[in-house]
């Protein structure tokens, strides 16, 4: 049953992820008016947030496949946070292609790879309904966070919109928390690691009676 707590986390993952997404076409137009720039170097920033996080889409499965969806997770959230914070306070477009940009899309590459692959290891006959439940986080981060950046903007500004919208960022690290691997895949992990402690331990045993033979 704990399957549909990752579902949980996973959907609310999603939200949160995709709702911040989206929803950049608002802080877009305040930036526009507050640095003075083209509206095509601006527009790189956007571009850079939204397409970071799919480029770099074989790189994370590969580390979370190392280190698990739940560490990965974490320090996407720690990432993703860190990245909305700086350029709360950054003081040109040229800071931003970098901080929301590049390390604030890292962070976001992460999420968008556990989201998925923490329901798949949870799951086998009912893999897909569960994939589809977690995947609605995005059209409900969508409809709410719109109007809520919207809220932030008229009130505090694009820089204290940007680093709340960052502090919800955080929340990756409460539901990552939740995304614990099963007991099969901890298992498999641990045999793996010992074939490949036996092997390595096997190889160089090989070396040292050829050293021997040489000597």
């Amino acid at each position: 049953g704990y399957g549909w707590v990752i579902v949980f986390a996973s959907l609310m993952v999603s939200l949160i992820a995709d709702g911040v997404s989206f929803s950049f076409g608002l802080l877009y137009s305040e930036l526009l008016d507050y640095f003075q720039e083209g509206t095509t170097k601006t527009a790189w920033v956007g571009s850079l947030f939204m397409s970071v996080p799919l480029l770099v889409g074989p790189i994370m499965s590969n580390l979370v496949d190392k280190y698990g969806c739940q560490k990965m997770t974490m320090i996407g959230g720690l990432l993703g946070c860190a990245g909305f914070v700086l350029s709360s306070i950054s003081n040109s477009v040229e800071v931003l292609f970098i901080t929301f940009g590049i390390v604030a899309g890292l962070g976001l590459g992460v999420i968008y790879v556990t989201a998925v692959v923490s329901i798949a290891f949870w799951f086998e006959h009912k893999r897909t309904f569960a994939t589809g439940i977690g995947a609605s986080g995005t059209g409900i981060g969508t409809f709410l966070y719109a109007p809520f950046t919207q809220w932030l903007i008229r009130y505090y500004g694009w820089r204290g919109a940007t680093l709340i919208l960052g502090g919800t960022l955080l929340n990756f690290c409460v539901f990552g928390a939740l995304m614990i691997d099963p007991e099969w895949l901890i298992e498999e992990n641990k045999l793996e690691a010992r074939s490949q402690s036996i092997q390595t331990f096997s190889n160089s045993s090989m070396c040292l009676d050829e050293i021997k033979k040489l000597i």
